[in-house]
């Protein structure tokens, strides 16, 4: 379960629940929607709810931004992991026949590419052995920084 968040701007920790319409209160992965902190949830290999944080002047919220279904179309269902919500809306997808171990401890993993307009799956060949996908936001402004 997500217990805390840090503001940035705030340098302060905040309590933050798990989604209230989340089917279960557990195993969450962590991920970038639209530029902001996101969570997705695979619902035993059926499918995946994804999940975008929003703050309003007085708290943070989650909202669900999409779910993907027909999991079972896949090879290991059970051990997709949703890594980030691509420019054009296509979700980026890493799997492993090693469930939920591969994030820990580098097994090798295979990518799809979910389309949401057209609710379809497209495998992506990278070439290589060893590979780790890194999710980034560019800022102007330093997680150092003083708040200027």
């Amino acid at each position: 379960m997500l217990d805390s968040w840090i503001d940035l701007t705030s340098d302060k920790f905040e309590a933050l629940p798990p989604p209230s319409d989340a089917k279960e209160r557990r195993d969450f992965t962590l991920l970038v929607i639209g530029g902001c902190l996101g969570l997705a949830q695979n619902l035993t290999g059926g499918s995946i709810e994804m999940w975008k944080s929003e703050k309003d002047n007085t708290k943070q919220s989650w909202i669900k931004s999409m779910t993907i279904m027909n999991l079972k179309i896949l090879p290991y269902p059970h051990s997709l992991v949703p890594i980030c919500i691509m420019k054009k809306g296509e979700v980026l997808i890493a799997y492993s026949e090693y469930v939920r171990v591969f994030v820990m401890v580098g097994k090798p993993r295979k990518y799809q590419l979910y389309d949401s307009d057209k609710g379809t799956f497209r495998r992506l060949k990278v070439g290589g052995k060893r590979h780790r996908v890194v999710t980034h936001m560019e800022s102007l402004i330093s997680p150092n920084s003083d708040g200027l």
